[in-house]
């Protein structure tokens, strides 16, 4: 984490809010795919793959990358899926976040 120059505390801070903005970014992608506001879908794509990068979520940047791309090109039916992968992402930075209170 150098953006937090090994900063533990700080970067630990960066995650909560992270996990707080964007925990459920595929539960919500997943619903505006389902009812075709894939411009909105795509939004909160590309929002998440900035925030993710920003706190060295690399797995979670590439997919939502890849969601993103997917939804930008037309192919909703490929971007459900890739919302399953991008959840489990997720839940690694969550079981990140628990494991590094312990």
């Amino acid at each position: 984490t150098d953006q937090f120059m090994n900063d533990r505390a700080l970067h630990a801070q960066f995650v909560d809010r992270f996990l707080a903005a964007h925990g459920d970014a595929a539960t919500r992608i997943r619903a505006r795919l389902e009812a075709g506001a894939r411009e909105e879908a795509a939004r909160l794509a590309h929002s998440l793959k900035g925030a993710a990068a920003l706190i060295g979520a690399d797995a979670v940047s590439a997919a939502a990358g890849a969601l993103q791309r997917d939804i930008d090109g037309g192919a909703t039916a490929d971007a459900l899926p890739l919302c399953d992968a991008l959840e489990a992402d997720l839940a690694a930075v969550r079981a990140w976040k628990q494991a590094s209170r312990a």
